[in-house]
């Protein structure tokens, strides 16, 4: 038998866990059932991110994967801005100026702004998107994937499509032919252009 993935290393782990969290009793916050719930939100980020990303879904399947993702950030969304941080640390990375992006600072000017032992509740999803952490970088990912993957099953059109439809951005499809090279198709259209990779710099023609 070979080793096991870390995918399904965390599923047995969900599984495992499964009786505690049977018992967890979300009312009364007691310390015991928020510990099972802090171990439950960091198993399934674990799995979430480590699950190789779907090529071919059903609906079925899509659906399922919105609804997952969904339930975490129900949980997620009991935990205080601490139990939080606790859970997830800020990343220590501090030049987010220079680069014009979130880094521990914005994260933390965030954070603070909020009642550190009120659970966060219905702001979960902008408490996410302004986190800095990589686990939750990726979750964000897989979730604006879920919620994509759902519309495209449901209305044959993914969330980036949607919006370029909306604002009137032009699309396009990459493929790969029999012969392995790729080329582009214009979704409106049915246009394709053969995709030309730029020479390497040290095999370019001297001028």
């Amino acid at each position: 038998m070979g080793s096991l993935t870390m995918t399904e290393c965390y599923i047995r782990a969900l599984i495992r866990l499964q009786p505690a969290i049977n018992q967890v009793d979300i009312d009364r916050r007691d310390a015991q059932s928020m510990e099972t719930v802090k171990k439950m939100i960091l198993l399934f980020v674990k799995f979430i991110n480590s699950r190789p990303e779907r090529k071919v879904f059903t609906p079925e399947e899509s659906r399922d994967d919105f609804d997952t993702v969904e339930m975490v950030k129900q949980n997620m969304a009991m935990l205080t801005p601490a139990e939080f941080m606790n859970l997830f640390p800020l990343k220590k990375q501090y030049d987010g100026a220079r680069y014009e992006m979130k880094d521990y600072f914005t994260a933390r000017e965030y954070i603070d702004k909020l009642d550190q032992d009120k659970p966060i509740g219905e702001g979960i999803d902008s408490f996410l998107w302004e986190y800095w952490n990589n686990d939750i970088t990726m979750f964000n990912v897989r979730c604006m994937a879920a919620l994509s993957d759902l519309m495209r099953a449901e209305t044959g059109q993914s969330l980036g499509e949607a919006f370029a439809e909306k604002f009137g951005i032009k699309t396009y499809e990459m493929h790969t032919d029999a012969a392995g090279k790729q080329f582009i198709q214009d979704s409106e259209t049915g246009a394709t252009a053969r995709v030309r990779k730029p020479w390497p710099r040290y095999l370019r023609p001297v001028k």
